[in-house]
């Protein structure tokens, strides 16, 4: 049952909670984070992240903004909008991943902002985005105004989260890089020979020479 809720959810990956290693992030308030997870949050609607709230039994969707943009784009194009949009009301938590990796025309940006503005006194929702709040109207195609009343709402009944630091990905990036600098450290120090050749284990025994008569 648990594995069907969170395939039901869309996560990209399964991350624990237990696993987050706060320490990297110094900047994030570890008792709220670990508070949230608890999940009542959910009945109030207020805007976090979170993910443990999917094992508790509450009904989560993952889903980037460009998923949703192109989600929102085709059933409008279909006739099936309204449709869309009470599936959605449905879910105890909205999950909106990459808030401002891609911007959005003028039509885009109103789909995207009615469904927030809607969402906003429905359910649950999680936002992540990697820009302030400043440069957001560059996501929405440039509509100041429209972004003011988003923020009007997202903000009154939110925690913020804010990360900082190097990414997972960078992290393990940096860290492969370095074991690959090692065994490349270790393939350079190995035993040079007589002549100045260098030989390597092989892991294989080696049968001695016949005598020479």
């Amino acid at each position: 049952m648990e594995r069907a809720r969170i395939r039901a959810a869309h996560f990209p990956e399964l991350k624990e909670l237990s696993s987050f290693e706060f320490s990297l992030v110094p900047s994030l308030n570890a008792a709220l984070v670990t508070d949230l997870a608890r999940g009542s949050w959910i009945q109030h609607r207020e805007v976090v992240l979170a993910v443990e709230a999917r094992r508790q039994g509450k009904r989560v969707r993952f889903v980037t903004v460009a998923e949703l943009v192109t989600d929102l784009a085709e059933a409008q194009a279909q006739h099936r909008l309204s449709r869309l949009e009470e599936q959605l009301d449905r879910l105890d938590l909205l999950i909106c991943d990459e808030l401002g990796f891609v911007s959005l025309d003028a039509d885009h940006a109103q789909l995207l902002f009615i469904l927030l503005a809607h969402r906003y006194t429905r359910g649950a929702l999680a936002i992540t985005s990697n820009l302030e709040f400043a440069d957001w109207p560059k996501v929405f195609n440039g509509d100041s105004r429209l972004v003011a009343a988003l923020l009007d709402r997202l903000t009154h009944r939110c925690h913020l989260l804010e990360f900082q630091g190097d990414s997972y990905r960078f992290r393990q990036s940096r860290t492969a890089r370095r074991g690959t600098s090692r065994a490349a450290s270790d393939l350079s120090g190995a035993a040079a020979g007589p002549d100045g050749s260098r030989s390597l284990p092989t892991g294989r025994p080696t049968s001695p020479g016949k005598p020479r008569p």
